[in-house]
């Protein structure tokens, strides 16, 4: 986690709509974008950087176009990431810990 730069990954264009234009839930200021990873990482602090960018483009696809807070954008995140991208006995691990 300490080497994944989501400021880059984001200005580098990943994430993009089919249309080749960048996803407006990231049109946002630096403060937003680091209190959608902060949130993620407080539930998800071993989450891999792969999980991350996977879990937020999710995220974003859920979002595009819309104005949402932080906190609601990394729920749908956190979502995506405990339902699709965490090994069963993780999940189980965060649910015993109580979960979110």
């Amino acid at each position: 986690m300490k080497n994944f730069n989501l400021k880059k990954y984001l200005t580098e264009g990943h994430l993009l709509k089919e249309d080749n234009l960048e996803l407006s839930i990231f049109d946002q200021d630096e403060k937003y974008v680091q209190a959608v990873v902060k949130r993620i990482k407080k539930y998800h602090p071993n989450i891999s950087d792969e999980d991350l960018k996977k879990a937020i483009e999710r995220a974003n696809k859920s979002f595009f176009g819309d104005n949402v807070s932080a906190g609601k954008f990394a729920g749908e995140a956190m979502e995506y990431y405990e339902d699709a991208l965490m090994s069963s006995e993780d999940y189980e691990a965060f649910m015993a810990r109580g979960g979110r």
